[in-house]
């Protein structure tokens, strides 16, 4: 597969993954406490300060002009660890909500997509 090609149909995939977290949320997601990180103002600050961070850093690292395979991999790297600070959020002050567990599968979803870019890509 051609690598330009090929962040056109990751860009589908995600956008077909986040489709599917709204579903699988409201699989895991059951019972009278529904909330969301972003129903709690203190909470809702965090994660958009988290969110705004890791774009800025993403935009930092276009300024750098690396090499396609370091930027993709310290790209993953940087989405990983802002999946991961939501879900450390969403455990510590939704414990009883399992959005954590959503957020897990995101995770494991992003991991997925990005493995198959890295085989496709660069193998």
């Amino acid at each position: 597969m051609n690598p330009t090609t090929f962040p056109i149909i990751l860009l589908g995939n995600t956008l077909l993954l986040l489709l599917l977290n709204f579903v699988v949320a409201d699989l895991i997601v059951t019972g009278a406490d529904r909330r969301r990180l972003t129903d709690v103002p203190r909470l809702k600050r965090y994660v958009y300060g988290i969110t705004l961070l890791a774009i800025a850093l993403l935009l930092g690292l276009l300024g750098l002009r690396l090499p396609p395979a370091s930027f993709d991999l310290i790209a993953f790297a940087l989405v990983l660890l802002t999946g991961l600070s939501i879900m450390a959020l969403e455990k510590k002050y939704l414990p009883h909500t399992r959005r954590h567990v959503v957020t897990l599968c995101w995770i494991g979803g992003m991991c997925l997509l990005s493995g198959l870019y890295g085989w496709v890509t660069y193998a």
